[in-house]
């Protein structure tokens, strides 16, 4: 699924399949919520079970 964009303006595509666990950390506004929001969202449609640790 598409996430968001690079610095080069393509596409940043996650694919799941292949990484399925994610640790996202980084500084205090840098886009970790916006993040997690594009990839909520873009599973929202499919059968799928989130799990979130904060």
């Amino acid at each position: 699924m598409t996430v968001g964009a690079v610095e080069t303006r393509a596409a940043w595509v996650v694919d799941l399949r292949r990484v399925s666990h994610w640790l996202i950390v980084e500084a205090t506004r840098s886009g970790k919520s916006t993040l997690i929001n594009a990839l909520v969202a873009g599973l929202a449609p499919q059968s799928v079970a989130l799990v979130g640790i904060d």
